[in-house]
């Protein structure tokens, strides 16, 4: 399960992703990939990780291509929406070129970049 949604408004994609089956994460990543050009470069991501269930390997090796790929387009900042855990989610080993935060709601991370 994903949701991908773009606001050029607020110059910010928002990113959810839940149970991830074998071939789902590569859809969720293209479709990523094809709302970069919508946004300028500078922009800002909430990525909401806190129902994640990676099913396969190859999830992981998608996952890190996401983030690749917003690093190339411009991200500036990234709220990782985290819920309840203790522990943040995978994806920390990741090399980034932006900035990541975490918060608990989504109503945190929109104050986090400013609304």
């Amino acid at each position: 399960m994903y949701e991908i949604k773009c606001d050029k408004k607020k110059n910010r994609l928002y990113i959810k992703v839940g149970k991830l089956e074998k071939g789902e994460a590569k859809k969720a990543v293209n479709e990523v990939v094809s709302q970069l050009p919508d946004l300028k470069k500078g922009f800002t991501c909430i990525f909401d990780v806190s129902e994640l269930f990676i099913t396969s390997i190859d999830a992981l090796a998608e996952l890190e291509r996401c983030q690749i790929a917003l690093a190339k387009a411009g991200l500036k900042q990234s709220v990782r929406l985290i819920g309840d855990e203790l522990v943040p989610k995978p994806l920390e080993g990741s090399k980034k070129d932006y900035a990541v935060v975490l918060a608990k709601t989504l109503e945190e991370a929109e104050m986090i970049l400013g609304g």
